[in-house]
């Protein structure tokens, strides 16, 4: 791409600040924390433990984030007790829809799970190249790519480090288990998989949700009241989402 372009003052004073600016932010995240080293990871054995074998994502909370004070500054309140209705009404819901078997979900639930099963870090990369094409100035083109990474960057964090808090079991356990979680109101299937593969990270809160929910405020915050409209698309479905 670089050799296309042609010679002159704006190329030369692109790649000097584009290297200025790369070399500042690789300085900035130095030592950040990203490279730390755990010991093994123990999965968990009882009720609403996690049993995970050698999560990648334990290092997530340790990276220094970019504008939050810390991982922790809006840790989730947490999942609902092993033995409360809200517990119960939130088990049946996945165990009904979220099956491989299910009889209940709609064919547009099912593609809408297989549309976002794929990987985050090709999805989200892809589908907001186009927010760095859609303002009038290169400046405001950055600005507007810089507020949705470092949202993107800190949600991950934060969601990353109240998963570990709580490290609470995935369906995939707590549905074949049920029978052990104290609660009447659950019924155990052993037999029971889950539509797509099963994260190796504990469940709550929910990644997409919470990166999501990072993306949309800061869209809503940047383009202000008023329509905005945008396709994503997903490697793993065929139909193109618009939002």
């Amino acid at each position: 791409m670089l050799a296309a372009l042609p010679e002159g003052v704006a190329k030369a004073r692109g790649l000097a600040l584009g290297a200025e600016v790369a070399a500042g932010i690789l300085a900035l995240r130095a030592n950040d924390g990203r490279n730390v080293t755990l010991p093994p990871y123990v999965p968990g054995t009882e009720p609403g433990e996690f049993r995970g074998i050698g999560p990648g994502t334990r290092i997530v909370p340790f990276i220094r984030p970019f504008t939050l004070t810390d991982a922790a500054q809006f840790r989730s309140p947490g999942p609902p007790a092993l033995g409360s209705e809200a517990y119960a009404i939130a088990f049946e819901e996945v165990r009904t829809l979220g099956g491989t078997a299910s009889t209940q979900r709609t064919p547009q639930q099912t593609e809408a799970a297989r549309f976002h099963a794929e990987t985050p870090t090709t999805y989200w990369a892809r589908n907001l190249r186009q927010f760095a094409k859609s303002q009038s100035t290169v400046a405001e083109n950055a600005r507007l790519s810089a507020l949705i990474w470092v949202s993107l960057a800190d949600s991950a964090i934060g969601c990353f480090e109240s998963k570990y808090h709580y490290d609470f079991w995935r369906p995939a356990s707590a549905v074949p288990l049920a029978d052990t979680d104290g609660n009447a109101a659950t019924q155990a299937d052993p037999t029971w998989t889950p539509l797509g593969p099963v994260p190796d990270h504990p469940e709550h809160p929910a990644a997409h949700a919470c990166t999501s929910a990072a993306l949309q405020e800061t869209l809503s915050g940047y383009f202000g009241a008023g329509d905005l409209s945008f396709a994503f698309d997903s490697t793993l479905s065929g139909p193109t989402h618009s939002f």
